[in-house]
């Protein structure tokens, strides 16, 4: 299955204005906080990360403790449901 050359400058196209949307953003941000150095900075966006991280595993858990049979929930209106 080829791409015609079209469709290649077509994505090409799409991926500088993504990148150039990118450095915008980049530049506008550090033009926000000039006071914040760039390792402390690099620091925050890497705790983020783990942070989210963490997040998406405890909901994966808690997702697969939920979907396991036998589960007793309560419903928005009070109801008692039990997991399949």
């Amino acid at each position: 299955m080829s791409t015609s050359a079209e469709e290649k400058i077509s994505v090409v196209a799409k991926n500088k204005v993504i990148l150039c949307c990118v450095f915008y953003l980049l530049h506008q941000y550090l033009i926000s906080y000039p006071a914040e150095s760039l390792k402390r900075n690099i620091e925050r966006v890497v705790k983020e990360v783990e942070l989210r991280r963490k997040v998406k595993k405890v909901c994966y858990f808690a997702e697969a403790w939920l979907s396991s049979p036998g589960i007793v929930m309560e419903t928005e209106k009070g109801q008692a449901l039990i997991s399949k």
